[in-house]
C-alpha cells in the first residue's frame, strides 16, 4: 500500500517497516495498528506511516492463525 497519511489510518493495518520518529523507535515492522496507536501518532505529530498492502496483511494474518 505504501505511505498513508496518519489521519487515513485504520485499526488493523500493518506497518511495512519499523516506525521511528525523531530518532525514537516506536513500533516494529509487522505491528498491527490499534486505535490507541493512531491516537498517539496524531498527538505526536506523525504525518504519515508506511503500511503493508492489504493483500500482504491478509496473508500475514492467516499465517499467524
Amino acid at each position: 500500500m505504501g505511505t498513508i497519511l496518519t489521519e487515513d489510518l485504520q485499526p488493523g493495518m500493518m506497518l511495512a517497516s519499523d516506525l521511528v520518529f525523531k530518532g525514537r523507535f516506536l513500533l516494529p515492522e509487522g505491528a498491527t495498528l490499534q486505535p490507541k496507536h493512531i491516537k498517539a501518532f496524531l498527538g505526536w505529530g506523525i504525518e504519515d506511516v508506511d503500511i503493508v498492502d492489504s493483500e500482504e496483511t491478509q496473508s500475514a494474518k492467516k499465517k499467524n492463525e
